[in-house]
C-alpha cells in the first residue's frame, strides 16, 4: 500500500479513466513500469557475478600420434593425428591437445575440451617437435571458454625413464601463461610448464602414447609487492644501524 501511495503521488491517473476496475488496471500498469525500472536500475548498479581469481592450477594433456619408430633412439619428432574423439568432434579431425582433470584455479571455471595446436604444427605436416618450443603454444582467447594462453620459451629433455622393450622418455616445456577472461585477474602473467611423458611398450613398430600435464605453480609476489618488501627491509636495516650507532656513541 505504501508503494502504491507513493506512485499515486508522482503519477496521476488520467481523468478519462473511470470506474474502480479501470483505475486498478492503471495502478497495476504503474507498478509494472516501476518494477521494470527497478530491474534496469539494479542491473546498472549491481556488480556481475564475481569471477574467480587465478592463483595456480593444472590439467592433464595428451595427443595422438601415428609415429611408431624406436622410442629409445627417436624421441624428438612425432606425427600428430586428429583421430581422438575430442579432435574429431571439436576440431574437425585436425590434430589437437585434449585436456581433462582440471585442478586448482582451473577447477573453478568451465574448461574447454581441447586446445588447438599452434599453426606451425599444421604447417610442419602435423609434426610436434620437442626441440621447437612454439609448437607447444596454445591460445583460447578467441573461444567461449577463454582460460588464457601459453607461450613456450624453452624445452628440456628430461631423460629416459625406461628402455626397450618398455621405453619411456620425458620432456619439460617452460614458458609463460597469461590469464584469460574466465578469471577476474585476466591479463596477469605467470611462469608455467608442460611436462610430457612418451611411452612405447614392445619396441619399434608399436604404438607410442603421449601424456602430459600443464602446471602453473603458486604465484610469486608481484613486482610491486617485491618493491614494497625490499623498501621495508631496507628501512628496517637502516633503523637497526641507527640504533647500533646510537648505542656505540652512548658507550
Amino acid at each position: 500500500m505504501d508503494v502504491l501511495r507513493a506512485l499515486r503521488s508522482v503519477y496521476v491517473v488520467p481523468a478519462s479513466v473511470k470506474g474502480v476496475g479501470e483505475r486498478q488496471m492503471a495502478y497495476r500498469n504503474i507498478l509494472k513500469l516501476a518494477f521494470m525500472a527497478t530491474l534496469v536500475w539494479a542491473a546498472g548498479v549491481m556488480p556481475a557475478a564475481a569471477l574467480p581469481t587465478f592463483h595456480s592450477g593444472s590439467f592433464a594433456l595428451n595427443f595422438r600420434t601415428s609415429t611408431k619408430s624406436d622410442l629409445d633412439t627417436s624421441f624428438t619428432v612425432f606425427k600428430m593425428t586428429g583421430t581422438s574423439l575430442g579432435c574429431t568432434v571439436f576440431n574437425a579431425g585436425s590434430p589437437c591437445f585434449e585436456l581433462a582433470t582440471p585442478a586448482g584455479s582451473f577447477a573453478s571455471v568451465i574448461m574447454p575440451s581441447i586446445l588447438k595446436v599452434d599453426p606451425s604444427v599444421t604447417a610442419a605436416s602435423n609434426n610436434v617437435r620437442f626441440t621447437v618450443p612454439v609448437r607447444f603454444d596454445w591460445n583460447t582467447s578467441a573461444t567461449a571458454t577463454n582460460i588464457g594462453k601459453f607461450v613456450a620459451s624453452s624445452t628440456t629433455f628430461a631423460g629416459h625413464a625406461g628402455l626397450n622393450p618398455n621405453a619411456v622418455v620425458n620432456w619439460t616445456i617452460a614458458g609463460l601463461f597469461t590469464v584469460g577472461s574466465e578469471f577476474n585477474n585476466a591479463g596477469a602473467v605467470f611462469p608455467a610448464f608442460e611436462t610430457w611423458s612418451l611411452t612405447q611398450t614392445g619396441g619399434r613398430g608399436q604404438t607410442i602414447s603421449a601424456s602430459g600435464t600443464f602446471f602453473v605453480p603458486t604465484a610469486v609476489p608481484e613486482p610491486a609487492s617485491l618493491t614494497l618488501l625490499g623498501s621495508a627491509l631496507l628501512a628496517a636495516g637502516a633503523g637497526f644501524r641507527r640504533r647500533k650507532t646510537a648505542k656505540k656513541q652512548e658507550a
